[in-house]
């Protein structure tokens, strides 16, 4: 775990490192000094700006608040470099080693304190000198026991760093590095909130979120009639990937429920012009209602803009981080880069950064993610969330066939169903008007269903036999399968 600004560490909250090995943890507190941008060659520790007598004092004020010093190192970085005749002892009063006694007994005499070179590198550490790590060993044989310290020399600033990492794990990967630099620096300054911790789980999300930015899709906001998106909201959370047909109009049916949870989780609704949020109603802030983890991503995304006017992607990019709804994405203008959209996905969950995603596209080849991904492109995915007893097609005004009855007829239909059809299906949208007897051209020569004989009769008594008009088991139209199925009839 990894924690940047951390205030409950004061001096030494720069960077705190917890590594958990298996029968125990060390953490790593770590001090940063970045003297200048060139290498500077010190012949003692002042001239790194390092008062010892003074680190101690600050350490000290940590041991009262309850730490345990047996598994903290204080680890001091700097951009200095050592000289060779680099003076490697100091002294400590009386007056500081009695706050590290181990006995009743006052320590009356001045310690010297040892700088060791060390070889071994136990943290991060962006330089190849073998020798650029110190220990500090106190040299008297007195009764008190120092807290664990380390000097890191010649460390550089690597603004590239990120990339090189990231060219670990991804092919053609944009340049990041100064988008994800300024994040940290505005959040170490205090722009971003700073009400809660930065660690290792937030720097994957952000990288995450800067990668997938060219992929995003602008939310819409339309009216909608309809409110009950239970059954469709219960099973996107419970998806890595949602992936739906690249058709007119979905992104703006797909927003809708999306747009509920916004509005009843801020109680308060979207402006269907402007698209945006406003916090503030006059003087009254609606801020204190709002809880985290979604108040701290809304100072984050938010920042210096005025609270009455927060646009609606924002919002998106907030309730997606705090794992509330999907990022919407899109790769139609950008169909080669499908496979980069998904490894980032993929790259984010291994990583423990489980987020939701809708992935609006054409044809997918989604074979080596499934192993890893929870990913619904079609009914047969989510068969097993959804009560199919009381999901229901409707064919008339007095019939109904229900997703059970259509699966125990044909096992195939849950496979042509895909994520587009499920949400009118989830809705109670979705109609079949049997226009097998007319001579139009057929719509979807994919969508067909075997029924039974028993249901075809139900459906046929329904349907036909009360309007006279030819029945299914007439022998110039006998078949095994409705064809001609028109699915948008609403």
């Amino acid at each position: 775990m990894i924690s940047v600004n951390d205030r409950e560490w004061g001096a030494f909250g720069d960077v705190i490192i917890n590594v958990f090995y298996k029968e125990k943890s060390t953490i790593y507190a770590i001090q940063c000094k970045r003297i200048n941008k060139t290498a500077r060659q010190i012949t003692c520790l002042e001239e790194a700006k390092l008062y010892m007598e003074k680190q101690y004092d600050k350490i000290t004020e940590l041991k009262f608040n309850g730490k345990d010093f047996n598994e903290i190192r204080f680890v001091i970085f700097t951009t200095c470099r050592t000289s060779t005749d680099f003076c490697k002892t100091f002294t400590l009063p009386p007056r500081v080693l009695n706050k590290w006694k181990t006995t009743s007994q006052d320590v009356s005499i001045i310690a010297t304190v040892q700088l060791k070179p060390l070889k071994k590198n136990d943290i991060i550490n962006v330089t190849g000198e073998a020798e650029n790590i110190y220990s500090f060993l106190l040299m008297e044989n007195i009764e008190c026991q120092l807290p664990h310290f380390f000097f890191y020399t010649s460390q550089r600033v690597t603004p590239t760093m990120l990339n090189q990492l990231l060219k670990l794990k991804f092919d053609n990967y944009p340049d990041i590095s100064n988008d994800y630099t300024k994040y940290i620096e505005s959040w170490g300054e205090g722009k971003l909130g700073g009400n809660y911790k930065l660690r290792k789980k937030d720097v994957i999300l952000k990288i995450g979120e800067i990668l997938l930015n060219p992929y995003t899709v602008t939310p819409k906001k339309v009216q909608s009639k309809h409110d009950s998106f239970d059954v469709w909201n219960s099973v996107i959370d419970q998806m890595d990937l949602t992936v739906v047909k690249n058709e007119p109009f979905t992104i703006s049916k797909i927003c809708q429920p999306l747009n509920k949870i916004i509005e009843q989780t801020l109680r308060i609704n979207i402006d269907t012009i402007t698209k945006s949020i406003n916090l503030k109603k006059g003087n009254q802030s609606v801020l204190d209602s709002i809880k985290d983890p979604i108040k701290s991503y809304l100072f984050e995304v938010v920042q210096n803009r005025l609270m009455d006017d927060i646009p609606l992607h924002l919002v998106y990019v907030i309730f997606w981080k705090a794992g509330k709804i999907p990022l919407l994405l899109s790769s139609e203008n950008q169909e080669d880069r499908k496979g980069f959209i998904l490894d980032i996905i993929l790259f984010m969950k291994q990583m423990g950064v489980n987020k939701k995603f809708l992935l609006k596209s054409a044809d997918l080849n989604l074979t080596r993610y499934k192993g890893n991904l929870k990913i619904f492109t079609c009914l047969d995915d989510i068969k097993y969330l959804v009560n199919l007893d009381e999901l229901n097609i409707r064919v008339s005004d007095t019939f109904n066939l229900s997703l059970s009855i259509l699966h125990s007829n044909d096992p195939f239909f849950f496979k042509w169903v895909n994520s587009n059809i499920f949400f009118d299906i989830a809705l109670g949208k979705y109609s079949l008007k049997a226009s097998y007897y007319t001579n139009r051209k057929q719509k979807n020569d994919d969508l067909k269903i075997i029924l039974s004989d028993e249901v075809k009769e139900q459906l046929e008594n329904s349907l036909y036999a009360q309007n006279g008009l030819l029945r299914l088991n007439s022998k110039k139209y006998k078949t095994d399968r409705l064809r001609d199925i028109d699915p948008c009839l609403f």
